[in-house]
């Protein structure tokens, strides 16, 4: 029988120690398989810099903040080991272990509070049924739209009529499909609509519990991330005040001309009628 040293120098430390590491990943891999149940969320973030990403990434640190800026997509777990999720190609079903554990993946593992006992077959059925269906490519455009123009103009961006104008039932962004899942499950529990929903508010202690995690939440990044990141946003910051100034102006300029149009055509419809009353009389 080979001893633990005799294999050391066989194969080399090195060698031992790395495939004592991949024990290790793998026991944390199936650590996390095992404490999902089907109807847990799972919000992930790409490790390292991720361009497409960014957009959300400066929404969710504009509304939640330095700490919650990186959960920048959602998917559904169903069971077996599987998830479906929501991408612009369309709503897929993949192996978690395959398309996030075994990748630069930092995941967080949520599950909805005092649903114990709930079985979440509705839900999970319903995230079967929408495997094919397109993408709600117009999302990321809302979001866009919505964190640039400025508050005050925030009741139009939210209101019914624009809500039906710029989101496609028959299509769903990876947020909005977990949202509609737990929404026909019957424990949704959001103020506003799942095409409203972002990943990262899936992240909040007061609906949901942290199951797992591939990343210590409570680990805190260098100064000099920090420092950096602080001036990207910085810059980020003042790009979108200027941005929110042009867009003030254009709709205050817009609204103004409309104001002058109607304030113009309604003395000249007043003494139309004047004159033709006069003509009536002779």
């Amino acid at each position: 029988m080979t001893r633990p040293n005799q294999l050391g120098n066989q194969l080399g430390n090195g060698a031992v120690r790395e495939m004592g590491g991949m024990a290790n990943q793998q026991e944390q891999v199936d650590g996390i398989i095992e404490k999902l149940r089907p109807g847990d969320v799972i919000i992930t973030s790409k490790r390292g810099i991720n361009i497409g990403s960014m957009p959300i990434r400066f929404a969710n640190f504009s509304r939640h903040g330095y700490r919650k800026r990186i959960w920048t997509h959602a998917a559904f777990y169903i069971g077996g080991g599987e998830v479906v999720e929501a991408f612009p190609k369309g709503i897929v079903k993949r192996d978690l272990k395959t398309a996030y554990l075994d990748e630069p993946f930092d995941i967080i593992c949520l599950r909805r509070k005092g649903n114990a006992a709930t079985d979440f077959n509705e839900a999970v059925e319903f995230c079967k049924s929408k495997v094919g269906v397109q993408y709600d490519g117009k999302a990321l455009a809302y979001y866009v739209i919505l964190n640039v123009v400025p508050p005050i103009f925030h009741f139009l961006l939210t209101s019914h009529w624009f809500n039906n104008l710029i989101n496609n039932e028959e299509a769903f962004y990876c947020s909005e499909l977990v949202g509609t899942a737990y929404l026909n499950q019957g424990v949704y529990c959001f103020d506003r609509k799942p095409s409203q929903v972002m990943p990262v508010d899936f992240y909040n202690k007061y609906c949901f519990d942290v199951i797992a995690s591939t990343c210590d939440l409570r680990k805190k990044d260098p100064w000099f991330k920090k420092l950096f990141l602080g001036i990207g946003y910085v810059i980020g910051i003042i790009i979108w005040f200027t941005i929110t100034l042009f867009v003030s102006f254009v709709i205050w300029t817009v609204l103004v001309r409309l104001w002058e149009q109607l304030s113009r055509k309604g003395p000249k419809q007043v003494a139309k009628g004047n004159k033709t009353e006069e003509n009536g009389q002779r």
